[in-house]
């Protein structure tokens, strides 16, 4: 599947929400539905035992250098909003345009490394959850 046809692409395609440049939009690689959903599953047992919150401060430096504080490989994660629904995004990216991929108020999506533990959950509530052991 292409960036254009993915199911939320107008988040990143659409001047009312954001428009992502060219060379992001390529790093945007949907997942099958079969990937979705086995990473869809395997959130709904994770975080059950050592979570921690983060709230994102209003202060968009802060928030990165939060992002950064977690240490994850370099690399790829996986974003996960549901069953179906599902991207591989460079973390450094992901970093750089969180708040374009998890809204407040309707988003609960799922963060995972690329050996598929959970590392984050995006709570609608507008707070992460982590796992401070899966690094």
């Amino acid at each position: 599947m292409k960036i254009e046809d993915f199911p939320l692409a107008w988040r990143w395609t659409n001047p009312k929400y954001a428009v992502f440049p060219e060379n992001v939009l390529q790093e945007l690689l949907p997942l099958s539905a079969d990937s979705a959903g086995q990473l869809s599953a395997l959130a709904l047992h994770a975080l059950q035992h050592q979570k921690l919150e983060f709230e994102p401060s209003e202060d968009a430096a802060a928030t990165q250098r939060w992002f950064e504080s977690l240490a994850v490989p370099s690399g790829r994660v996986s974003v996960v909003w549901d069953k179906h629904t599902a991207l591989s995004v460079p973390w450094s990216l992901f970093c750089a345009y969180w708040n374009d991929f998890c809204y407040p108020f309707s988003d609960d999506v799922d963060i995972f490394l690329s050996d598929n533990r959970l590392l984050l959950r995006w709570r609608h509530d507008g707070l992460f959850e982590y796992d401070p052991g899966a690094l």
